[in-house]
C-alpha cells in the first residue's frame, strides 16, 4: 500500500537550493533510513513530509495518519497514554526536564497517537540504555517509519531501506544500512581505481612526451668534427627526423588533451598532534575519588561513592537518565574535595551550550584561541572535521548546530588540556562527522571520560565502563543485556535481507556473503524451532 508520494519538491533558503526531488514513495513495510551531512536538508524533509514545512514547489500526498517525533528542543510534548508514559519513565511536566527525560517525553507522546506511518528525527539523542531499548522495540513494532539518525546501531537494526541526501537530491539503496556502507566504500574503491588508473596513463604519456622532446633537442647540433658536406646531411636528416618526433609529440599532446580528467579522491588528513605540548601527567591514576557525596535538595545523587581513572584511561560513563552523568563530569571539572587529581591534569570539557564559542570570530581563530599545537595541525584537525579550505573563514555565528559541536570539539583536542570530559559529543553530528571524531579520539594519547548512548562510537574510542548505580559508581564489563527473542528474530530477518541485497552488489565477496546468508538462515531456523518449544 502507498503511504507516502513526493512530487517535484523544491525547497531553498535563501540563494541555496537545499532540496531537490522529483519523485519518491514510501510503501507500507519500508523502514527507510535517512542520512546525509550536516545540513543537507534532512530535518528539512521530515518537516516538510509532516507538513510544519511547505515546500516552495512541488506536493506531498500521505494516504495514511502520519505521526512525527521532532529532534529535541523543537516541538511541544505531547500528552501521553498513562500506560505509555509509565514504561518511557515519562514525567508529566515539560519543565525541568532533561534532554533524555524530554525525549522520553515526547516519544512515549508521539507512540501514543494512531499513525501508520512514523517520521522520527533523531529519537535517540540523551536517551540512555534501558529507553534506547525501549525505542527499540518500539520502532521494531511500527510497520513504517522514516528514521533520521546518526546511530549506525540503530540504523543497521531498524531500516531495509537507506536514502541519502546529496546535493540536494536523495539517492536510494534497497537494502539496510551495511548494505549502504558497503555499496559507498565500494563507489570510493571505484573513484580510486579509476584516478589511478587516469593518473597511470598520464604519467606514461608525459613520459613519452618529455622523451620524445629530448630526443628532438639532442637532434638539434651537429657534432663539432663533422665536416660541412656531412654536417649538411646530419642536419638534413636531424630535421626530418625532428619531424617525426614533433609529430608523434603533438599526438601524444592530442591524447593528454582527450583524457577524460578524474578528480583525485580526498583521503582522510593524517593527524599528529605533539601531545608533550599538554605537559602530561605520568604517573599510573590521574585520578582517586573516596567517599563522594553530592544531592540536590532532598534527592540524593552519590552517597559514599568511589572511583578511579587510571591515567591516559577511556572510559565511558553509562547509567539511566536522571542518574548523575553530566553532574558527575561537572564535579570532575570543578574537583570535588573528596576527588585526589594528579596536579598536571588540565580538564577540557564539552558540553551542548557552547559558552566556549566566540559567534563573532571565524573558525580559525576560535580552533588557535586556546591551541597548543601549530596552526598546521589545528588547520588539519579542522579539515578532519570537514572544515576545508574557506571554511575555516566562516564567523561562527552562521554555523548550524552540528557544525558548532565539531569545532568546540576541536578546539579541546588541539588545547593544552590533557583529559578530555565529553558530554553526548555525537549529538547532532552527520555519520561522516562522527566517523571522523572517532577516528581522532581513537588515537588521542590522553585521558577520555565521556557520556555517550552510540554504541558504534562506545565501542570504537573506550575500553571501559563506569555505571552510576544510584548512589554508588561502579566500574564494569559494559557487555549489553541480550535482547529479546522478538528483536532478535527480526534482527535476523533483517540481516538476511541485507545479505541478499549485498549479494546483488558487483564486485562483492559472494563466498563469504553466502556463507554468512548460510548462517543466518541457520540461526533464523533455530530460533523459530525454540519458540515452537
Amino acid at each position: 500500500m502507498l503511504c507516502l508520494k513526493v512530487s517535484h519538491i523544491e525547497k531553498s533558503f535563501g540563494d541555496r537550493v537545499v532540496l531537490r526531488i522529483p519523485g519518491f514513495s514510501v510503501f507500507s513495510g519500508d523502514r527507510v533510513g535517512v542520512v546525509g551531512a550536516n545540513g543537507s536538508g534532512k530535518t528539512t524533509l521530515l518537516r516538510i513530509l509532516s507538513g510544519t514545512l511547505a515546500p516552495d514547489s512541488g506536493t506531498v500526498q500521505l494516504f495514511c495518519p502520519a505521526v512525527c517525533v521532532e529532534q529535541l528542543g523543537e516541538g511541544s510534548v505531547l500528552p501521553a497514554d498513562p500506560k505509555l508514559a509509565g514504561l518511557f519513565g515519562a514525567k508529566p511536566q515539560a519543565d525541568g526536564l532533561s534532554g533524555g527525560e524530554r525525549t522520553r517525553a515526547k516519544l512515549a507522546g508521539a507512540f501514543s497517537r494512531d499513525g501508520a506511518l512514523l517520521l522520527a528525527d533523531e529519537p535517540s539523542a540523551n536517551l540512555d540504555a534501558e529507553g534506547l531499548e525501549l525505542l527499540r522495540e518500539k520502532l521494531l513494532s511500527t510497520e513504517t517509519l522514516l528514521l533520521v539518525s546518526h546511530d549506525r546501531d540503530l540504523l543497521s537494526l531498524v531500516c531495509n531501506r537507506i536514502v541519502e541526501i546529496k546535493d540536494g537530491e536523495l539517492v536510494e539503496y534497497s537494502g539496510g544500512y551495511e548494505f549502504y556502507a558497503e555499496a559507498a566504500e565500494l563507489e570510493r574503491q571505484r573513484r580510486a581505481d579509476d584516478y589511478e588508473a587516469y593518473a597511470g596513463q598520464r604519467k606514461h604519456l608525459e613520459a613519452a612526451l618529455s622523451g620524445r622532446r629530448h630526443s628532438a633537442e639532442k637532434m638539434r647540433k651537429a657534432p663539432s668534427r663533422m665536416g660541412n658536406s656531412e654536417a649538411r646531411l646530419h642536419k638534413r636528416e636531424a630535421t626530418q627526423r625532428q619531424q617525426k618526433l614533433h609529430g608523434a609529440s603533438r599526438a601524444i599532446e592530442s591524447r593528454l588533451e582527450r583524457l577524460d580528467v578524474v578528480e583525485k579522491p580526498r583521503e582522510p588528513d593524517v593527524i599528529r598532534l605533539d601531545f608533550s605540548r599538554t605537559d602530561p601527567p605520568m604517573g599510573k591514576m590521574l585520578l582517586s575519588c573516596k567517599g563522594l557525596n553530592f544531592s540536590y535538595g532532598q534527592r540524593v545523587l552519590f552517597r559514599d561513592a568511589a572511583f578511579e581513572l587510571p591515567n591516559r584511561s577511556r572510559t565511558v560513563l553509562s547509567g539511566p537518565n536522571g542518574s548523575g552523568k553530566t553532574t558527575l563530569l561537572s564535579l570532575i571539572a570543578q574537583r570535588h574535595p573528596s576527588m585526589t587529581i594528579a596536579p598536571k591534569a588540565r580538564f577540557g570539557v564539552f558540553r551542548q551550550s557552547f559558552e566556549q564559542l566566540d559567534l563573532s570570530a571565524t573558525v580559525l581563530e576560535n580552533a588557535m584561541s586556546n591551541a597548543a599545537q601549530t596552526e598546521t595541525v589545528v588547520r588539519t584537525v579542522l579539515a578532519r572535521l570537514l572544515f576545508r579550505r574557506e571554511d575555516v573563514y566562516k564567523k561562527v555565528g552562521v554555523l548550524s548546530g552540528g557544525e558548532r559541536v565539531k569545532l568546540a570539539l576541536a578546539g579541546l583536542i588541539v588545547s593544552s588540556c590533557n583529559t578530555l570530559l565529553l558530554d553526548e559529543p555525537t549529538n547532532f553530528l552527520d555519520l561522516p562527522s562522527v566517523e571522523a571524531l572517532q577516528a581522532i579520539l581513537a588515537s588521542y594519547e590522553g585521558t577520555l571520560l565521556l557520556i555517550s548512548h552510540d554504541a558504534a562510537f562506545v565501542r570504537a574510542v573506550t575500553d571501559r565502563r563506569l555505571e552510576l548505580r544510584c548512589p554508588r559508581i561502579a566500574e564494569v564489563a559494559g557487555e549489553p543485556s541480550p535482547a529479546s527473542p522478538d528483536t532478535r528474530r527480526f534482527v535476523l530477518e533483517n540481516r538476511l535481507a541485507e545479505l541478499t541485497s549485498r549479494l546483488s552488489l558487483p564486485g562483492a565477496a559472494s563466498k563469504g556473503l553466502e556463507a554468512q546468508y548460510a548462517e543466518t538462515l541457520e540461526q533464523l531456523r533455530a530460533l523459530k524451532e525454540t519458540r515452537r518449544d
